[in-house]
């Protein structure tokens, strides 16, 4: 795998769809990689976060290294004893599944100096998710990749 990085040969798999029940009621579809491409893109994130992170909102506290639900308390504490009278907490339903992807594609090659690298997350982030029955015809496979989810990565076989 790291060769195929090296020489830019790597070509990511295919995404898992499958729905998992909200506790809300209803359900929430999550796109799985494989986990050899869940480990390029958590290398992809470390190299390329120090770029993206300065230009995000300092109100978004989701899915960024060292932040989490206390900073987001924390900076609500702050800003109602800075006299903010009014909060508003929103979310957006099928957020990350309406995003469109060449603008970020095109925000990423803006920010990020590595062209090579850049393609790469464009090849990441360009792969639609297959239903994890239609992929195999079996909902074993789905169940499989729910419990990936859940635990370890699935063994490979």
């Amino acid at each position: 795998m790291s060769e195929q990085l090296r020489t830019g040969e790597y070509e990511p798999g295919p995404v898992v769809a499958i729905e998992v029940p909200k506790s809300s009621g209803g359900t929430r579809l999550l796109a799985i990689p494989a986990v050899r491409d869940r480990i390029v893109e958590r290398a992809v994130l470390e190299v390329i976060e120090p770029f993206l992170d300065p230009v995000l909102s300092p109100w978004s506290f989701a899915y960024r290294t060292g932040l989490g639900v206390n900073d987001a308390i924390r900076a609500l504490v702050q800003a109602r004893e800075a006299g903010a009278r009014w909060v508003v907490r929103a979310d957006i339903a099928d957020c990350f599944e309406r995003i469109p992807r060449w603008p970020v594609v095109t925000r990423v090659k803006e920010l990020v100096p590595d062209a090579e690298l850049c393609l790469l997350v464009q090849h990441l982030i360009s792969r639609d998710a297959t239903p994890a029955v239609q992929l195999t015809g079996s909902k074993r496979a789905a169940d499989r990749a729910g419990a990936c989810t859940r635990a370890a990565p699935c063994p490979q076989r």
